[in-house]
């Protein structure tokens, strides 16, 4: 009975020690008044971050992704989104492709409401969306 337990002792340290660690902050609930950061540490993803703010009538949205390798492929898409009946829905979409990293900002009428942006990044087969503070437009 002791080695049966021994055993089994055994294998679930096995289990969890052979079981990969990705290192990231990572969260999709938040108070629509505060800030919303991530800060993202994964092997093929050195740094990404988005932002939204206001410059006159219009919107600038930015997203930006390094990858930890200079030649690193990286592919995603950038969204503006509204805060409509409770839930989120994309206003605008852009998508890009670059290598080692990648810088989008792009312009967009602003009407009042609660946005944010969505930043969806694949470096080298990694995945990782993360989200900007909420913008409001009275």
């Amino acid at each position: 009975m002791k080695l049966k337990k021994f055993v089994v002792v055994i294998v679930c340290v096995l289990f969890i020690s052979s079981t990969p660690v990705v290192f990231a902050e990572y969260s999709d609930t938040y108070d629509d008044n505060k800030t919303f950061f991530n800060q993202v540490r994964w092997s093929n993803i050195d740094s990404m971050d988005t932002s939204i703010a206001q410059s006159g009538s219009k919107f600038d949205v930015t997203g930006n992704v390094v990858a930890s390798e200079t030649d690193g492929s990286i592919k995603g898409k950038l969204y503006l989104q509204k805060k409509s009946d409770g839930r989120w829905a994309t206003v605008k979409s852009w998508t890009f492709k670059d290598v080692g990293a990648a810088f989008v900002s792009k312009k967009y009428n602003a009407s009042s409401g609660k946005y944010r942006t969505k930043f969806y990044v694949n470096v080298e087969g990694e995945y990782m969306t993360i989200y900007s503070n909420v913008y409001e437009v009275d």
